[in-house]
């Protein structure tokens, strides 16, 4: 399994395993943040930087959230994943990216 495959695959896994969500979120966060090698190009590695760096103001308790504006719960967290999840798979399968 390539890098690309494996970030697919922690990304699917946070969609799916809601019990582990918080978790699967902060794992995520450090192997992007820790990845020296380039996982596709420059640019999917910015993206994946970026969207690490973003998820990483998940907050899963809503009376934690409302602590800090920039915190987001379940439903934006859903949303970036699978955004990011349909420009990984696009060029998995060899075609262009699409914000």
């Amino acid at each position: 399994m390539d890098k690309l495959e494996e970030y697919i695959f922690k990304l699917e896994e946070i969609i799916s395993d809601t019990k582990k969500r918080e978790k699967n979120v902060i794992n995520f966060v450090s192997d992007v943040m820790q990845n020296e090698e380039t996982v596709y190009n420059e640019e999917i590695d910015g993206i994946l930087s970026d969207f690490a760096i973003d998820i990483d103001n998940y907050e899963p308790d809503p009376v934690e959230r409302k602590a800090e504006p920039y915190y987001f719960g379940d439903e934006e967290l859903l949303e970036k994943v699978n955004n990011l999840l349909r420009i990984l798979k696009n060029l998995k399968n060899g075609n262009q990216i699409q914000r």
